[in-house]
């Protein structure tokens, strides 16, 4: 483990989550690549290799029973990604409607949290606002929660209490 870890380097793009069994954190290898890394209570030290082509830039992540969900870069923009046993899943495959290009902001604002074997998260998909959107791991689907809420957790940190998730954000009957 030693010698795994003394080819890693810390990098300002930053995850540090830990759960009973794991430690997850972001690193640059040898390749000058910065990528997530596992690393479990037995000392084994899984890396994720999410973006062949260059840098992951995991962002925005939250531990869920199955392993990491973290935004990390694919196809030149940002998606949901699931890190578990050593395998990388896409989870959403997020167009911006506005251009036709892979979205840029996800998880920017509100970042991930777990509801109800669901994943809420913000993105911008039209227009120049960020909003409300869900991946529900019973069906596999990504959904537009509301597009009446904008910039959600533009200025605060979400809470989940419960079932319920609280966030600041800006609607346009409210402000």
């Amino acid at each position: 483990l030693n010698s795994s870890l003394l080819m890693l380097s810390a990098n300002t793009f930053s995850i540090l989550n830990s759960d009973a069994s794991n430690l997850w954190f972001i690193a640059k290898d040898s390749n000058g690549d910065v990528e997530p890394y596992q690393l479990s209570l037995s000392g084994q030290l899984t890396a994720y290799d999410v973006n062949p082509n260059g840098n992951s830039l995991a962002g925005s992540s939250e531990i869920i029973e199955q392993g990491l969900v973290v935004v990390a870069t694919a196809n030149s923009g940002r998606q949901l990604a699931l890190l578990s046993s050593g395998n990388i899943t896409w989870l959403t495959s997020l167009m911006d409607t506005t251009t036709g290009n892979w979205p840029t902001n996800v998880g920017t604002g509100l970042g991930l949290h777990s509801l109800s074997n669901k994943i809420i998260f913000d993105a911008q998909t039209t227009g120049v606002n960020p909003t409300l959107w869900s991946y529900d791991f019973n069906n596999g689907m990504t959904t537009s929660l509301s597009t009446d809420i904008v910039i959600p957790g533009e200025r605060t940190d979400a809470v989940v209490n419960g079932e319920k998730i609280f966030f600041d954000c800006v609607t346009a009957t409210f402000g």
